[in-house]
């Protein structure tokens, strides 16, 4: 898929439905910290008790928060692990976010 241009202000509470999206696929604690890693993001910290989606937005927080290109490299890899169904679901929140 194409790489998008997302807005550069973009918080955490705007990528919601995003993280719903990938928290609903990609549950398990392993698939987070694999991808977090893969992204370049080694200093998540998640609440305790955490479920998936307070997990999936502990990281998008720290890809917000990093260097340019690095929300980028995270959905890529997010992308790369999604189902048809969950991935067209996912791109379908990313085209409402570059529309916004």
């Amino acid at each position: 898929m194409a790489r998008r241009n997302l807005p550069e202000d973009l918080t955490a509470a705007d990528l919601g439905n995003v993280i719903n999206i990938v928290s609903g696929a990609l549950r398990e604690q392993a698939q987070i910290d694999r991808i977090a890693f893969a992204s370049n993001l080694v200093n998540v910290q998640y609440p305790a008790q955490a479920d998936a989606s307070e997990r999936w937005t502990a990281v998008f927080e720290v890809a917000l928060e990093g260097p340019v290109g690095t929300l980028q490299l995270l959905l890529s890899y997010i992308r790369d692990d999604l189902d048809q169904y969950s991935g067209s679901a996912f791109e379908s929140a990313l085209d409402e976010l570059h529309r916004s």
